[in-house]
């Protein structure tokens, strides 16, 4: 069992350059991997803070213009005292 580790050593001594760019590419790809993770983590958890405590979030209809303003039977509905319209992209 011994003769099998000295060999593998002895290998891994004889290919010095190969087995450490090895070994930091599989680093590198962890620290990557577990750092996308991480901002998707924290881009879900942003999201949820931020829309925490809203009642109802209207968009446009797929390739419809964004217009920024609300529908009628909104606007005279007193359920929702305060409408804010946010309009994003290039419609306005």
């Amino acid at each position: 069992m011994t003769a099998i580790f000295t060999l593998a050593l002895k290998s891994l001594l004889n290919r010095r350059a190969t087995a450490g760019l090895t070994v930091v590419s599989i680093a590198l790809s962890v620290t990557l991997l577990l750092g996308v993770e991480r901002i998707r983590t924290e881009a879900q958890d942003s999201f949820t803070s931020t829309i925490s405590g809203t009642d109802l979030i209207i968009g446009a209809r797929s390739h419809g213009r964004a217009t920024g303003r609300l529908p009628p039977s909104l606007r005279s509905n007193g359920a929702y005292p305060f409408p804010l319209v946010i309009r994003t992209g290039d419609t306005g």
